[in-house]
């Protein structure tokens, strides 16, 4: 019998800091976060999926191509997107085994609004200790 491996979600907000241009959102983001993600994929298992949580554009692929942008995630834009994905996030909660979501305040509100799950960790503390 085949072990199957659990199945991971990493959710990840969007970073203040940006390279300059048109390319992948994975890229484009550049806060130490990503410099972290971005090395660690390079030997990524297959059973880890990354999604961005974006003040501009939502909930998105990492290899979505975006370009620079300056906007900052406020309590209503967090509010509209938990409207926006309520379902997909539901589904997260349904498709993996486990999630880990990784930012600010208004960031984690979209996830905790719409689920209160144990297969959900959150990043705490100062960006350290969250890195």
């Amino acid at each position: 019998m085949i072990e199957q491996k659990s199945r991971k979600l990493l959710i990840l907000s969007c970073s203040n800091k940006k390279k300059e241009g048109l390319m992948k959102a994975i890229e484009l983001y550049d806060g130490p976060a990503y410099h972290i993600v971005r090395n660690y994929l390079k030997h990524r298992p297959d059973n880890v999926d990354v999604k961005i949580l974006s003040a501009k554009h939502g909930l998105i692929d990492p290899d979505l191509v975006i370009s620079t942008y300056d906007q900052k995630m406020t309590k209503e834009k967090a509010s509209e997107y938990v409207k926006k994905y309520e379902n997909i996030i539901k589904d997260f909660v349904q498709k993996y085994d486990d999630i880990f979501v990784y930012g600010g305040k208004y960031y984690k509100m979209v996830i905790k609004e719409v689920v209160d799950s144990s297969k959900i960790k959150y990043s705490e503390g100062g960006i350290g200790k969250q890195l």
